[in-house]
Order: C-alpha cells, then sequence, then structure tokens
C-alpha cells in the first residue's frame, strides 16, 4: 500500500494537535457525528483506532469500555497521544500504508476517522481492516466527502486519483488523495464488508452561534462522508 508518508506531520504535530482540539468543525460537526456511529457502550470490545492522531477518539473508545490499541505513522502525534491519554490505552507507531502488525480477527471494531484519504490503495487498506476485524465485527470510516472535494479543488478530471494540496491555517500545507466515489465505495464492498450506515451529517445547531458562516457551509453541502460498515 502506498500514502502520503506519515512521517510528514512530524513537522507540525504541535500545530496540528494544538490547533485540531479546539477546530469548530471537529468540535460541533465530525466528532459528534463519528461517535453516533460508534454507540456509546464499547464495554469489552477490542477496539482499532486507526491513524490515532493525537488520541482524542482513543481516550472515547476507551470511555467507552473499550479494550483500545491504537496506532499512528507520526511520532510526533504518538508522543502527544501518549502524554493525553491514560496508561491503558496502548499506542505504537504502524503506517495504514502496510500490512498492519496484528493477527487475524483481533479486533471487534476497527474506527479510522479522517486517516484514510492519505492513502492511495483503498483495497489493500480496506483488506487489512477485514483481516484484523472479526467476523461480524464493525468497521467506522470517516472521510473527506467528494462533493468537498470537487468543489474546492476543482479537479480537471472528476474520476481520476490524484494527490491535492491543502494549506491549513496555523498548521501548514498538508497533502491528501482524492478519489471518485466508486473508488471509495466498491473497494470496501470488495474487501468483504456490509454497508450498515452511510451518513451525511447537519452540524450542531451551537455551531451557529460560533460560527455562522461554516453553520450556513456545513449545513448546505457535505465536508466529511460517515460509514459505517460490517465484516459479512
Amino acid at each position: 500500500m502506498t500514502g502520503i508518508d506519515p512521517s510528514s506531520y512530524d513537522q507540525f504535530g504541535d500545530a496540528y494537535a494544538n490547533k485540531l482540539e479546539a477546530t469548530p468543525i471537529h468540535t460541533h460537526y465530525a466528532r459528534p457525528a463519528t461517535l453516533a456511529l460508534i454507540g456509546d457502550d464499547l464495554a469489552g470490545q477490542r477496539v482499532l483506532d486507526a491513524g490515532c492522531g493525537d488520541g482524542w477518539y482513543a481516550r472515547q473508545l476507551a470511555g467507552r469500555g473499550a479494550d483500545v490499541t491504537a496506532i499512528d505513522g507520526s511520532d510526533a502525534m504518538l508522543a502527544h497521544a501518549r502524554a493525553r491519554s491514560p496508561a491503558t490505552i496502548q499506542f505504537q507507531r504502524a503506517d495504514l500504508g502496510s500490512a498492519l502488525p496484528f493477527a487475524d480477527a483481533s479486533f471487534d471494531l476497527v474506527l479510522s476517522a479522517l486517516a484514510i484519504h492519505y492513502m492511495r490503495d483503498y483495497r489493500a487498506l480496506f483488506g487489512e481492516f477485514a483481516r484484523v476485524l472479526r467476523v461480524g465485527g464493525k468497521l467506522v470510516i470517516t472521510t473527506h466527502h467528494v462533493v468537498s472535494e470537487v468543489t474546492t479543488q476543482n479537479p480537471a478530471d472528476y474520476f481520476a486519483t490524484e494527490i491535492f494540496e491543502d494549506q491549513w491555517p496555523g498548521v501548514g500545507k498538508v497533502q491528501y488523495w482524492r478519489r471518485p466515489l466508486s473508488d471509495v465505495l466498491q473497494p470496501l464492498l470488495d474487501s468483504g464488508f456490509a454497508f450498515e450506515q452511510i451518513v451525511e451529517p447537519q452540524p450542531l445547531p451551537s455551531l451557529q452561534e460560533i460560527n455562522p458562516t461554516l453553520y450556513h457551509e456545513l449545513s448546505t453541502r457535505p465536508q466529511f462522508l460517515f460509514l459505517r460498515a460490517t465484516r459479512a
């Protein structure tokens, strides 16, 4: 599997982790929608947080009773995650662009929040998610929505899979892979997953008071795509 070099986050890990914590698009949009797909009771479940960043979701998973293993390819992000999280969460360095260092059927749930768009090969990645999940296990994925990508990037060829670059204020230049919607959904089906939910959420009403412009944008055009699937 190939992807954006995860060590590229090492150069701005501090800015990314500190800025992300208070960004309204996450606190009033992405995170509530993701948690709704995960559910409140994970007692006794073995969960993999694939692309954990600063560990925010890993902490939420642990707080819901899960036995959490969290991986990321950036040493800087893992340092933030370990410093902010209880010792009960197992953090380790692993690249989603390579075979995952876990045995077959190791997990009941895999969460990958806003991480898969850094990967080029979705078939290999989803195949690895299927391998490490038990039969009947759940996969929750959040990623860029193609509507937002096409609107902001205006690609010459919608059907191409190609690298684009964003300038994130206060963070730096970030690269990711853009592709058509069919190349997001079909590899999941081909890897043995069955869709349970495909969600294009609305922002929380509280965002309207904090940032009316962003609230209007997210209410009228999706920014992220949220998926929940079962390992068939």
